[in-house]
């Protein structure tokens, strides 16, 4: 995880903890490398204070692929705001991050109807202690675990 944006260090581990418990709950490990330089396969986050230009202009986050290796962005000056809806924002930094990880590890689908790889998050969800809103299926965590084992095996030939 690279933190571009300079988010308050206690939030970005907040925000690791939660995102890891979203994984976790799908039966997938996260190891962060804080503030790692990238390395080819490796599946990479970004705090960014600020959008690429290409980026979809009211996204919380978005993906960037490359022959090197993926990574996850996340846009803290769009997450940073919704922090005044009530919720931490370890939590909606957390919940970004993960389905920003999700994008990355479930190419092609890239939203759910329900849960955290939902399009769209409203008001009441942001509002939202429940955890329970921000799962991923038992589809989406069975795909992610073998695109992962896809990966490694990629990775050890």
């Amino acid at each position: 995880m690279i933190n571009l944006a300079n988010a308050p260090a206690p939030i970005v581990n907040g925000a690791r903890n939660e995102c890891s418990r979203i994984f976790r709950n799908a039966g997938i490990t996260i190891d962060w490398l804080a503030d790692a330089q990238p390395h080819i396969d490796e599946l990479t986050m970004f705090i960014s204070s600020i959008p690429t230009r290409d980026a979809p202009p009211h996204a919380l986050g978005y993906v960037m692929r490359s022959p090197t290796g993926d990574a996850a962005v996340v846009v803290w000056s769009r997450v940073r705001p919704l922090v005044e809806q009530g919720t931490p924002a370890f939590t909606v930094l957390g919940r970004t991050m993960a389905h920003e990880l999700g994008h990355l590890l479930l190419p092609d689908e890239p939203h759910s109807p329900v849960g955290l790889m939902r399009a769209r998050w409203n008001e009441r969800d942001l509002r939202t202690q429940a955890a329970a809103a921000f799962f991923l299926t038992a589809a989406e965590g069975k795909e992610m675990r073998c695109e992962l084992m896809r990966r490694d095996q990629a990775e050890d030939n």
